[in-house]
């Protein structure tokens, strides 16, 4: 997968997560966008007639899909609002903003420029361009996919109620969904241009796949010896997180979007994929009886080789493995997991290497200022 790349569509947030909507942040590494529009149309059939009325009983539905290049700073994740913990220890999980606080982004906007290989971010902001101004956006679905000699990739979805297409006027103003207007300018585009020269903060090596300490003492698998990612044993590393929004409607007396709750728990899966190298001996009677839960914990490194952050997986459960032999005689296996997400645990992101964009703010003694639970940050 290359970074090099033409960057003719960008997009942004506002920064809700410190109570700023009317500003924005433009999200780094983007690798795909686009987006959906349900019209919740309903077919009634009725006694005596040849054909169906159709009826719109709920405003249209759009859904905003993104994947981007994962970063060890999480600063896209950051303007979706989601938590990082201090330490393992903490009582809150990756989702708890979302889930307690039903945190959403109000404001989010897309340039786009229909004349090929434009790169905005190295050109000067112009009426030339298009705009999709999108308002109301609620994180739906989560993953992030992790592969031998690839950069790791994640995909993101959001749920959202409305949506305007229009083109930026000759004084650089955009046009949002609400009808309000935000000036456009250069400046917003600097950050973005440095962060995509640079790229230091991408995943480019992560320490290793670390299991409970008695994963591999207890029958918690068959065959399969959790070794580290470094060393090629394990292939691929695959979360997918659905935040199970309802779409009791009516039950709600709404026909909003923004109504759709979390149910709890959330429900994820993840998925190893490798080479048995220390091979486990064991039958399906003692993996019956001794089944349990367990966790896993991924270090991201920087180019120092120090933990910049690191991603603990709560409560996972094996649901079914695969083996096959391959022509070299190794056993491939692939394993796959489920675990629930709750506003406490489930999932949690330490990050001890400070993002260059956001600072943690602080107190003279240095501890960590906090606001209805969760940590201030500023913009450097």
């Amino acid at each position: 997968m290359s970074i090099i790349k033409s960057n003719s569509a960008l997009i942004a947030f506002d920064k809700s997560f410190v109570g700023d909507d009317s500003d924005f942040q433009f999200l780094k590494f983007i690798q795909s966008l686009s987006f959906d529009i349900k019209t919740n149309r309903i077919n009634s059939k009725h006694i005596g007639s040849s054909t169906s009325i159709t009826n719109q009983f709920t405003q249209p539905e759009v859904g905003l899909n993104i994947s981007f290049l994962h970063s060890r700073d999480f600063l896209n994740e950051f303007l979706f609002g989601c938590y990082f913990s201090a330490g393992a220890d903490d009582d809150k999980s990756f989702f708890n903003k979302v889930i307690k606080n039903g945190f959403f982004n109000k404001n989010s906007f897309i340039l786009f420029n229909d004349i090929q290989g434009y790169d905005l971010i190295y050109s000067n902001l112009n009426s030339s361009m298009n705009s999709i101004s999108i308002g109301n956006l609620f994180l739906n679905n989560y993953s992030v996919s992790y592969k031998i000699n690839q950069l790791p990739v994640v995909s993101i979805d959001f749920l959202c109620d409305n949506i305007k297409i229009d083109k930026i006027t000759n004084t650089l103003k955009l046009k949002n969904w609400n009808d309000s207007e935000y000036q456009l300018s250069d400046e917003l585009l600097e950050d973005l241009s440095l962060s995509t020269l640079n790229a230091d903060s991408l995943v480019y090596v992560m320490n290793g796949l670390y299991s409970s300490s008695n994963f591999n003492l207890k029958n918690y698998s068959l065959g399969i010896s959790m070794d580290s990612l470094l060393d090629g044993i394990i292939q691929s590393l695959d979360v997918s997180i659905n935040l199970n929004r309802n779409k009791l409607y009516f039950f709600n007396q709404t026909s909003s979007v923004g109504d759709r709750k979390i149910i709890l728990p959330i429900t994820a899966s993840l998925k190893i994929s490798g080479i048995s190298n220390n091979l486990k001996l064991g039958n399906t009677k003692d993996f019956f009886s001794d089944n349990s839960s367990f966790y896993i914990v991924l270090d991201l490194l920087n180019k120092k080789k120090e933990i910049s952050s690191t991603v603990i997986y709560e409560n996972l459960i094996i649901e079914s493995f695969s083996y096959s032999i391959n022509i070299d005689g190794f056993l491939e296996y692939s394993m796959d997991c489920s675990f629930q997400i709750t506003d406490t645990s489930g999932i949690k992101i330490i990050i001890k290497e400070q993002s260059s964009t956001f600072q943690q703010i602080k107190s003279s003694d240095l501890e960590p200022l906090k606001a209805d639970d969760y940590f201030l940050y500023s913009r450097n």
